[in-house]
């Protein structure tokens, strides 16, 4: 383990010590939750420019006593996602915009496979439609704004699959979209992980690629559930 990832761990075991657990139940409602040990699990988390691998992330469990189980994910960590919502962020500005870089390039670097940086581009494009973010950023700077996406690179313009092309473009149109969104309700960058924890509250069903549909950013009201939560 390299001294960074050291640190990472130590930073996640400090955040545990505070044992901090939810207040009630999601399941029965009741305030009869205790703690159930630890499991452990891998995870490429970004600090700062360097994307670093935790081999051994502590996540505690909690059982209730109407037999919900359940784990307490520290900040900036997702159910069923080892590389964090950080990392796809700065994979996929990379290999959207970055004309001097490639997928291959892009995937050295950040230590996943090439088909990895697809699937993430894909799962952009069905998060939400462009519009509806648009809708809820005009709705959180209470006026009409137009957030627009920069060129994709030249190597996508180009590719012969017109669904390939037009995935590519969406992803674009969706995460500049996203960080604006994230900036405008002065959430911490990158706005991809600032506003998905936000809005999915650690619901794993909205992380995978089997569902990356986030149906909050459809829904109105967006600056007030944003001043509610306190951000």
């Amino acid at each position: 383990m390299t001294d960074l990832a050291k640190r990472v761990e130590d930073e996640f075991v400090r955040f545990y010590e505070e044992r901090v657990l939810p207040a009630t139940c999601t399941s029965c409602g009741r305030a009869s939750i205790v703690w159930n040990g630890t499991g452990r699990r891998t995870a490429s988390v970004l600090r700062g420019s360097v994307i670093v691998y935790v081999p051994d992330l502590p996540l505690a469990r909690f059982v209730c006593s109407c037999g919900k189980h359940g784990r307490l994910y520290p900040p900036g960590v997702v159910p069923y996602r080892h590389y964090q919502l950080c990392v796809v962020a700065d994979a996929v500005v990379e290999a959207l915009f970055d004309a001097g870089s490639s997928q291959a390039a892009t995937a050295r670097r950040v230590g996943c496979a090439p088909r990895s940086i697809s699937r993430w581009l894909s799962w952009l494009a069905g998060i939400a439609s462009p519009s509806d973010i648009q809708a809820r950023l005009a709705e959180v700077v209470d006026g009409p704004i137009l957030a627009r996406s920069p060129d994709v690179a030249e190597r996508w313009r180009d590719l012969v699959d017109t669904t390939r092309h037009q995935i590519v473009v969406r992803a674009g149109s969706v995460l500049a979209l996203i960080e604006a969104l994230g900036h405008a309700m002065r959430l911490a960058p990158p706005g991809l992980r600032s506003v998905v924890e936000l809005l999915v509250a650690g619901r794993a069903g909205h992380t995978t690629l089997e569902r990356p549909s986030i149906p909050e950013l459809a829904q109105s009201r967006m600056a007030g559930r944003s001043a509610m939560l306190g951000v």
